[in-house]
């Protein structure tokens, strides 16, 4: 929330806090239920390796993927003014 606080356009308030916020709640959540609902196939599976080891290790190259993938935007990103983020003069109403 005190990254939001900071970047959120003060004129809509906290319609934007809410909206990033939730965002931030359905990109957060998924991947557990993602991973459960994995180690559950794998753990059915008649003769299968032990299922967090596949997950994890999943988890892992997915992750450095996308951080490999990503970094690029993710630094454009921290270099941007935190007033990129309100939204156009105009808009707001």
């Amino acid at each position: 929330m005190a990254f939001f606080n900071r970047v959120s356009d003060p004129r809509i308030g906290g319609t934007y806090l809410t909206m990033l916020n939730t965002l931030a709640n359905l990109g957060a959540q998924w991947p557990g239920t993602v991973a459960l609902a994995a180690m559950g196939a794998i753990e059915r599976t008649p003769g299968a390796p032990d299922a967090f080891v596949v997950v994890a290790s999943a988890s892992l190259l997915v992750g450095a993927i996308w951080l490999a993938v990503m970094r690029p935007r993710i630094l454009a990103l921290q270099e941007r003014e935190p007033s990129s983020w309100h939204a156009p003069e105009g808009e707001a109403s």
